[in-house]
């Protein structure tokens, strides 16, 4: 029991919550019929260490009070789970998922793309589709971890239609020529030429580019844009947390 409040604790105590341990005299510790010292003094038959039995004055008891630090995650994780273990399993994805992925942050207008301290470039056109997909992760609602949830994918065909074609001309245009092309017409443009055939090829040549900049390629696999098959049609998106992600 003592356990599960000290977990319990962790999960969810105040930043002023403290925790504290009773120590009481070995003699007295499992002793059935001690509790607390009472206000009258009685004597209680004890076990002591060689097996032997004794009555004790509970004057004789020694409590003392230890107060034990803990973790306080209480406020810094979302936690959705009903169970213990569902807590505890939530808990843990949180913590590896915020040591395991460095932040990306995509420079439209300078077409880099940044993870950690890895900084590459990529064309308009690629970074432009990076960024929309990117976009549906950070927009996502669902209030649960992004570890194993792909809520957020989309089909290609979404990609070739309002509103997430009208989100990829303007990134575009931020990563062109941001005070010279004519954004309705480049949506005009990605409308009438954009197809899924490809976009497929520009997926494969972003995952490309996300291999050569990070060679470790577990980490590389949390950006790079992976493809689910759901529902009869494939859907696309990248595991990386969305409060991992940021776009300028």
């Amino acid at each position: 029991m003592g356990f599960y409040l000290g977990s319990a604790m962790e999960l969810f105590g105040r930043p002023w919550d403290k925790l504290y341990h009773v120590l009481v005299s070995s003699e007295f510790e499992s002793n059935p019929e001690f509790f607390y010292k009472p206000k009258k003094e009685k004597f209680i038959q004890c076990r002591l260490s060689d097996g032997s039995k004794v009555e004790i004055s509970t004057e004789k008891a020694e409590i003392e009070l230890i107060e034990l630090p803990f973790i306080k995650l209480s406020g810094k994780i979302k936690l959705y789970g009903n169970t213990f273990t569902e807590l505890i399993e939530e808990t843990q994805s949180e913590i590896n998922f915020a040591l395991i992925q460095p932040f990306i942050n995509i420079k439209l207008k300078e077409r880099k793309i940044s993870i950690g301290t890895t900084i590459f470039s990529m064309n308009p056109m690629l970074i432009a589709l990076y960024a929309t997909i990117l976009k549906q992760k950070i927009s996502c609602t669902e209030n649960k971890s992004c570890l194993g949830c792909d809520e957020c994918y989309i089909s290609l065909t979404n990609l070739t239609e309002k509103p997430l074609i009208d989100e990829f001309a303007d990134f575009y245009a931020k990563a062109y020529k941001p005070n010279i092309v004519d954004i309705e017409e480049i949506k005009y443009k990605l409308e009438k030429r954009i197809s899924p055939y490809t976009l497929r090829s520009y997926i494969t040549k972003i995952n490309t580019n996300i291999s050569k900049a990070i060679s470790e390629q577990t980490l590389a696999s949390l950006y790079k844009i992976k493809s689910i098959r759901r529902y009869g049609a494939t859907t696309y998106g990248v595991s990386i947390d969305k409060r991992k992600i940021k776009i300028e």
